[in-house]
């Protein structure tokens, strides 16, 4: 049975990697499309992480790895950019303050400057091994990553699924958090709802 699960996981991958192909060779793509695919994700990776920590736990004994699975599972999901999509959304649709346009303006006129230098710092600190290690907490990379454990686990007796949950767990949490900080100091907020709305942008000029 966890050998078919395993299959029917990368055969999952395989299917969310062919259907957006799919549609555009077919003239059907579409906002929705993108919105189930998003939706997939989400579900795909919190069942993932159960069925990896379930199989974990019978086999050792080990409860805390839910702990780890259940805040990679959170946390994994990209709460800046849905809530700020949410944020914008509402006032775009409904409009509930319009001096909102104008402390918006104001906010990022103040901020303008600590975006650029935050901007200049994080370009110095950026490399290539701090790409490498984003994209591994990111979906698919840590589906194969974990099915690779999973294998160690099984044929060397290895605990490689604890440990690799265990740093999924303590360290995606804080990326994420520091996610949102860079979000609330840079007014990216403020900045894509001028966009959007067409407000004139004096602090960014």
């Amino acid at each position: 049975m966890v050998i078919l699960g395993l299959f029917l996981l990368q055969f999952s991958y395989l299917l969310d990697r062919v259907d957006g192909e799919v549609a555009r060779f077919r003239r059907e793509a579409s906002l929705t499309g993108k919105f189930l695919d998003g939706t997939g994700h989400i579900v795909t990776i919190s069942l993932m992480c159960l069925g990896f920590a379930t199989g974990h736990f019978l086999r050792s004994g080990d409860w805390e790895i839910f702990i780890f699975a259940a805040l990679y599972s959170i946390f994994c999901i990209r709460i800046d950019l849905l809530v700020r999509a949410d944020v914008v959304s509402l006032f775009l649709l409904e409009q509930p303050d319009k001096q909102y346009d104008y402390y918006t303006k104001i906010r990022l006129h103040q901020s303008a400057k600590i975006a650029e230098n935050l901007n200049r710092e994080t370009g110095k600190v950026k490399s290539r091994l701090l790409q490498s290690m984003k994209g591994f907490f990111a979906f698919p990379t840590s589906l194969n990553v974990l099915t690779l454990c999973w294998f160690s686990d099984f044929l060397f007796h290895t605990s490689l699924i604890y440990w690799v949950l265990i740093i999924y767990g303590t360290l995606t949490p804080l990326r994420r958090l520091g996610a949102i900080y860079a979000f609330a100091r840079q007014s990216q907020t403020e900045l894509v709802y001028c966009r959007l709305k067409g407000i004139e942008d004096e602090g960014t000029q």
